[in-house]
């Protein structure tokens, strides 16, 4: 997995959703924890939607910064739950 770069206008990172890409692989990957998975949904809500489990292929993704950190049961506030 590799991110695509940033973004001039607002300076965040962006990743290209791969062929079996989950947001926990990708937090994992991009960001060294999986379990900041939730703040990339939460960065891209709108366009994920209900996909969240397996975004599309080719989907631009914004990505949080990288020293940011989920806040414990960010999961379970926003009605969500990953499998572990």
């Amino acid at each position: 997995m590799q991110p695509l770069g940033t973004v001039p206008a607002s300076g965040r990172r962006m990743y290209v959703v791969q062929e079996g890409d989950t947001l926990y692989s990708i937090a994992r990957a991009q960001l060294g924890r999986a379990t900041r998975w939730v703040e990339i949904y939460d960065l891209n809500r709108q366009q994920l939607g209900d996909q969240f489990e397996s975004p599309s292929p080719g989907m631009q993704l914004v990505l949080p910064a990288e020293s940011g950190a989920a806040a414990p049961g960010a999961a379970e506030r926003s009605g969500l739950a990953y499998p572990r």
